[in-house]
């Protein structure tokens, strides 16, 4: 199940981060180069831990999911440097907060089954 997210999840962010860079407008959300790159390297993260090295996948979705759960909540308290760095606004934080649960969760749960 993990692997399946992952790769849906990296083709997702893989094809908005490439997107980012010829466009400030991806799917209704405002986007800079930072906020791009991040996605472009996020997506090309869970594309090669589920493809080359799944040993890592469950680690990619853990500080994958938490990386983003934290940037939920600082998104959500409007904290400036971040907010403007990233050009993020509501939609973004909710976004975000779902993506970071769903990776966390299966994150998390893939390395406890294994445990």
């Amino acid at each position: 199940m993990l692997k399946n997210i992952s790769l849906v999840f990296g083709i997702i962010f893989a094809i908005v981060g490439i997107w980012g860079f010829f466009s400030p407008e991806v799917l209704g959300f405002s986007v800079n180069q930072l906020h791009s790159l991040v996605h472009l390297i996020v997506g090309l993260w869970l594309l090669w831990a589920a493809l080359k090295d799944e040993k890592q996948l469950p680690l990619a979705a853990q500080v994958i999911g938490v990386v983003y759960l934290i940037i939920a909540v600082l998104g959500f308290l409007k904290v400036q440097f971040l907010v403007d760095s990233l050009v993020l606004n509501d939609a973004d934080n909710w976004l975000h907060l779902i993506v970071g649960l769903i990776l966390a969760y299966f994150g998390f749960m893939v390395k406890s089954k294994r445990a």
